[in-house]
C-alpha cells in the first residue's frame, strides 16, 4: 500500500513536472514598456537637446532564437531657444528579433525595424510668423535598429537595457520643408512573459 502510494506520488509529481514545463515553453510572447533617454544626431533645426522616448514592445519568439517585434513608440526633444516648441515624433515599428542566452538569466538581442512615423515640427514665431507658432504634422517612413541585453527575474519578468537608432525623413508640404530625424536613445523598463 505504501509502496503504491509513494510511486502514485512519484509518477503525479513526474506529470506536473512535464506539464508545467510544456506550459513554460509555450510562453512565447513578451509585452514591455521602455523609457529613456533620447539624443539626436543632428539639429533638426535649430539647436535640439536630448530628450525622452518611450515604447511599448510586444515580442513573440517563433523558435527560441527567431522572432518578431511590435513597437509604438513616441520621442521628444527640446529647442535650445526657447521661442520654439519642442521635436516630438511617434509611430508604429514591426520587424525580426535575433536573440542569443547567454546563460540562464541573461540574453542578447538585435532587432531592425521598419514603420510608419508623425513627426510634429517646431515651428519659430520669428522665422514662421504668419502661422503663429503653431506645430505640423509631417509623415515617413522609420527605420530602427536597435540591440537589448535582457536579465530574468525568475520565469516571467526581464529587466532590458537597450540601445536604438532611429531614422526618419518627414515632409512638411505646408511649409516646402524636409528634415532628417535621427536619434539613439538608451531605455530601460520592464517585460513581462505571457
Amino acid at each position: 500500500m505504501k509502496k503504491s502510494i509513494i510511486i502514485s506520488t512519484i509518477i503525479c509529481l513526474f506529470c506536473w513536472e512535464v506539464a508545467t514545463a510544456q506550459m513554460i515553453k509555450r510562453r512565447n510572447g513578451f509585452i514591455g514598456i521602455n523609457v529613456g533617454p533620447s539624443m539626436p544626431l543632428n539639429h533638426y533645426d535649430f539647436i535640439t537637446k536630448t530628450g525622452t522616448r518611450a515604447s511599448l514592445d510586444l515580442d513573440y519568439y517563433f523558435s527560441k532564437n527567431i522572432g518578431i517585434n511590435l513597437s509604438g513608440f513616441g520621442a521628444t526633444n527640446t529647442m535650445e531657444n526657447t521661442d520654439m516648441n519642442r521635436w516630438s515624433y511617434g509611430g508604429v515599428m514591426i520587424g525580426p528579433l535575433l536573440a542569443c542566452n547567454v546563460n540562464k538569466s541573461i540574453a542578447l538581442e538585435l532587432r531592425s525595424l521598419i514603420g510608419y512615423s508623425i513627426t510634429m515640427l517646431p515651428i519659430h514665431s520669428n522665422f514662421y510668423f504668419q502661422y503663429e507658432n503653431k506645430n505640423h504634422k509631417g509623415h515617413s517612413i522609420v527605420y530602427n535598429a536597435g540591440a537589448s541585453v535582457k536579465y530574468a527575474l525568475g520565469r516571467r519578468l526581464q529587466i532590458p537595457l537597450n540601445v536604438d537608432y532611429m531614422y526618419t525623413n518627414p515632409d512638411f508640404d505646408k511649409y516646402k520643408v524636409n528634415k532628417e530625424v535621427e536619434s539613439i536613445s538608451i531605455t530601460t523598463g520592464l517585460f513581462y512573459r505571457f
